[in-house]
């Protein structure tokens, strides 16, 4: 059965989209303060707010009737000792009360109600720049343990013929030189001359020779 092959390009793009929905900033959330139970008295908001994390962008939700209660964002100093002097906002006890949490660092609300914050009705939380999901394994990350040679490594494999230095043909060689023809003095009467019967022979020799060299240094060039 025939292996499916993957593109080392198609790779590189699933690891890149990967990565970018992995560390993709979280969506603004909304947290209902104290929950169920909402902005009121008797609720513990230190322990509300434990294990949770507000990030910049996020909004804060106060639930609770008209007139009932207040809420203000005040310093540090006014929170300690649930002072309502020059809060940085105050509802004035509209109710269901929505805070966007526009600035990063520490945040302290408190109920701006005589009483309330000393009874425990206020809230410090600090506010992270940025959130991030955390990457999990997934079946997309495991081609990682045997990777495909990417585009730029391939041409390492299949190194491309260095040129080749032709030796010398022999045959070339040899007609490079010159022929030396036989000598043609007249033979004596009587006596066969094998001198001019050999001369022909030669030159068919020389031009075979020299065809053959030069079809295989066409076929060389070919093949280079």
């Amino acid at each position: 059965m025939a292996k499916a092959v993957v593109s080392p390009w198609t790779t590189v793009v699933l690891a890149v989209i990967l990565a970018v929905w992995q560390w993709r900033p979280a969506s603004a959330a909304t947290f209902t303060v104290g929950g169920s139970l909402g902005w009121d008295l008797g609720v513990n908001y230190g322990k509300w707010s434990q294990g949770k994390t507000f990030t910049k962008g996020d909004a804060l939700y106060f639930p609770y009737m008209q007139a009932s209660h207040s809420v203000l964002e005040v310093s540090k100093s006014n929170y300690d000792t649930c002072s309502t002097a020059n809060p940085i906002s105050n509802d004035d006890g509209a109710g269901n009360t929505r805070i966007t949490l526009s600035k990063i660092g520490n945040h302290y609300f408190m109920c701006g109600v005589e009483g309330h914050c000393r009874q425990g009705m206020k809230l410090a939380i600090n506010v992270a720049s940025t959130s991030t999901i955390a990457p999990s394994p997934s079946p997309a990350s495991s081609p990682s343990k045997s990777r495909s040679p990417s585009p730029a490594s391939s041409p390492s494999q299949s190194p491309s013929p260095a040129p080749s230095t032709m030796s010398p043909n022999p045959a070339m060689a040899s007609l490079a030189a010159p022929t030396r023809r036989p000598s043609t003095s007249p033979s004596p009467v009587g006596s066969p001359s094998t001198t001019h019967s050999a001369a022909p022979i030669v030159e068919a020799a020389a031009i075979i020779t020299l065809a053959a060299a030069l079809t295989a240094q066409i076929i060389v060039s070919c093949l280079l």
